[in-house]
């Protein structure tokens, strides 16, 4: 009884944490929407991907180290951070390195899907990353496959229903579709693997630093060697340098990504991943109306948005479905 009732604080204590990290989360999204769409000019999404990616990671580490430098900032969020970023355990650093790699490929396959589509469905998409981790348990024979069957069938039904549009390109949609829910999911269920032990050894704000440090490494690594292998270098570097004007705006979502970062990574302390999940679980509806606020008071913000009612009923329908999906299988696993 004393066990469970320690639980229940934990998760009381990390809900304004988890509300604050939600609301964050979506804001910041908005802002690479934006940035993917508006600031980064060029009709190839593979090298304008690339190039978001290493002047939003770097600018977001530089913007990271400064707040740090901020210790009431810090201690806002975790009153464990002790004013500086160094001191962490071994344990810690070989954590935030594993979930800054994966993260960072996670990162390209985020940004690279907004050149198609909209944050209404892109952040349903990349909020499955539990559903990944229990199949994964499935065949680990941890838990049973059947348990995991229905979220996966509520969880594609949603997507199906959500993504409807008879207007589109679906040999590009599609494909965008299937990477995004395949491919980012796998990474960023590994991400959030390494993860808790990491935060756990640690406090939010450091352990968010040096997971921010080697996404950063890491990204700017996968830039410069994809562009070099594809032999578009000099084109990378042309629109790199072309960009830098987009850096102010960069720099405030930055701001807005250490905040939530910071959030999540408290909340997390304070709870387990499974209510993690669950809470950030509520970007996925949030995700929806935020994204149809924007699409209506200015509408070529995001030209891939739903444009009429019953799209954006089938948008909300199908995130619906697809929260269900996951919701179910947190709470029976």
């Amino acid at each position: 009884m004393e066990k469970n009732s320690q639980v229940s604080r934990n998760v009381n204590a990390a809900f304004w944490p988890f509300v604050l990290a939600v609301v964050l989360t979506v804001l910041y999204k908005l802002g690479d929407g934006y940035v993917v769409g508006h600031l980064i000019h060029s009709q190839d999404k593979l090298i304008s991907t690339l190039v978001y990616l290493t002047i939003g990671a770097t600018t977001g580490l530089v913007i990271n180290f400064l707040m740090c430098k901020i210790p009431v900032l810090g201690k806002t969020i975790d009153p464990g951070f002790r004013g500086t970023v160094g001191g962490m355990s071994s344990k810690a650093h070989f954590k935030a390195m594993v979930s800054g790699v994966f993260s960072a490929i996670a990162t390209g396959i985020y940004l690279w899907s907004f050149r198609t589509l909209d944050p209404s469905i892109v952040v349903p998409l990349t909020s499955l990353s539990v559903l990944y981790i229990a199949v994964f348990e499935a065949f680990r024979g941890k838990i049973k496959f059947g348990s995991v069957l229905p979220s996966i069938g509520l969880v594609f039904a949603g997507v199906a229903i959500a993504s409807f549009n008879e207007t589109v390109n679906w040999t590009v949609t599609g494909e965008t579709l299937l990477i995004v829910l395949l491919v980012y999911n796998l990474m960023n269920a590994a991400s959030e693997l390494a993860s808790k032990s990491g935060v756990d050894a640690s406090d939010a704000i450091s352990y968010g630093f040096w997971r921010f440090f080697w996404l950063t490494a890491s990204a700017i690594a996968i830039a410069f060697g994809t562009s070099l292998a594809l032999g578009v270098f000099s084109q990378f570097v042309q629109l790199l340098f072309s960009s830098l004007s987009a850096i102010p705006f960069i720099s405030l979502v930055m701001v807005v990504v250490f905040f939530a970062n910071g959030w999540a990574n408290r909340g997390l302390a304070l709870s387990n991943a499974t209510t993690k999940n669950l809470a950030m679980m509520s970007q996925v509806i949030f995700s929806v109306f935020a994204t149809a606020v924007v699409a209506v008071l200015w509408p070529s913000v995001f030209p891939a948005a739903p444009v009429t009612v019953m799209q954006w009923v089938l948008r909300l329908v199908g995130a619906i479905l697809l929260m269900s999906g996951v919701f179910r299988l947190v709470r029976r696993n």
